[in-house]
This record gives C-alpha cells, structure tokens and sequence, in this order.
C-alpha cells in the first residue's frame, strides 16, 4: 500500500513541476513577450507551413515518371551495351594501342616556346621590389 501511495505523491509532484515552469497561454503575436524574457522558444516561434512546396503525391508521381523513363531508356539501349567475348580482351587492347598514335611532332610547342611561357609566368608572379623609406 505505501508503495501506491508513493508512486501518486511523485506523479503529483511530477505534475506540478511540469505545469509551473511552463509559460501561461499567452495569444501570440508580436507584442508577446514571452520569447524575450525565456531562452526557450515557445509554440509561437513554430513558422507558418510552407505554400510553395509540392504534396506527396507529387513527389510520388516524379519518382514514378522518373523510374518509368530510365527503365525505357535502359531498354531502348540494351542492343546497343557494348561487350566483349571471353578471350578477346588481349586483342581488343592491342588494336586499341595501335590505333592510338601519339600526336605527330608539328602539334607539339617548341622548347623555346614553353621555356619563354615559363619565365613569363615567373615574372609575373615575383612581386616588385619594396621602394627604399
């Protein structure tokens, strides 16, 4: 029995506590000052739902037109998946090395080019000399 009894004497003390140190029902508005003397924020702080947003089924409709058209677009290039046979890979690679020459020595810049270029930048980069005081 005393058990019980201690059990409802914390549960009204629990519940007293609660509703002391909550904040009385004030309307809010901008003359409430209830958030300007807590440093809790109050019910009234809560921001007004957005307008702008889609609702869910929205959402559900993109991602169902979204899976609907990859699923079309993985099946309009399924001939088209590039694979080759079991053993042909060494081949492959060879007819693509010798296919894939460097580019001829006209394309490339000069030495003189590139070492003109680079003391340029250097140049331009080193800062002035400071003027005497």
């Amino acid at each position: 029995m005393t058990k019980a009894l201690w059990i409802a004497a914390l549960a009204f003390a629990y519940a007293g506590l609660a509703t002391a140190g909550a904040p009385s029902a004030a309307p809010c508005g901008p003359t409430t000052g209830v958030q300007a003397t807590s440093g809790y924020p109050t019910f009234c702080s809560i921001p007004a739902t957005p307008t702008d947003v889609r609702p869910a089924a929205a959402f559900r409709a993109a991602v169902i037109d979204t899976r609907r058209d990859g699923r079309r677009v993985r099946l309009q290039s399924a001939e088209q998946t590039f694979t080759l046979p079991v053993g042909e890979a060494d081949s492959f690679s060879l007819q693509a090395r010798l296919e894939a020459a460097p580019p001829a020595a006209e394309a490339q810049p000069a030495e003189a080019d590139s070492e003109a270029f680079a003391a340029e930048a250097r140049r331009r980069v080193t800062p002035p000399a400071r003027a005497p005081r």
